[in-house]
């Protein structure tokens, strides 16, 4: 129980620490921070709860997740308009036809579960904490978040 709480004091001041950066000094450390987020979990969804070893499916997910993040916070480029959304759904289709390939090349190992999330979560999990970064740079956006989070 300790460690959880020593855990949970450090996220809690990494957390705090840049979103003070970001609010201070520039939008990207946002979404920097929630490109990190966003690998970290893709990481744990596809290799802990669905049990994918495959290193090249791992660092594909997670540098996907990282590119569409930044690919759709209107903070880390400026402005969104169609181009960035055409370009997130071309990115989403090369990272489809490369999570076929892997499956392909590496289908002895892999079952529906892998399959499914291995094509599918990376492209959702991004979007939704891509619309985090909308969130937080909303004029209100930290009030937002933390009404969010007492629910």
């Amino acid at each position: 129980m300790k460690t959880r709480i020593i855990s949970g004091i450090v996220m809690a001041l990494i957390v705090a620490a840049f979103l003070t950066l970001g609010i201070l000094v520039s939008p990207l450390f946002i979404t920097l921070f929630i490109a990190a987020v966003t690998a970290v979990a893709i990481y744990e969804l596809l290799h802990n709860a669905a049990g994918i070893k495959s290193k090249a499916a791992l660092i594909g997910a997670c540098a996907y997740s990282v590119l569409n993040v930044f690919l759709l916070d209107k903070k880390a480029t400026n402005i969104v308009d169609i181009s960035n959304i055409e370009l997130s759904a071309a990115l989403s289709i090369i990272f489809f036809i490369f999570a076929a390939v892997v499956t392909l090349k590496e289908h002895k190992k892999f079952n529906l579960t892998h399959i499914v999330t291995l094509a599918a979560m990376p492209i959702a999990v991004s979007f939704a904490f891509s619309s985090l970064g909308a969130v937080l740079s909303h004029e209100k956006g930290i009030f937002y978040l933390l009404m969010l989070l007492n629910f």
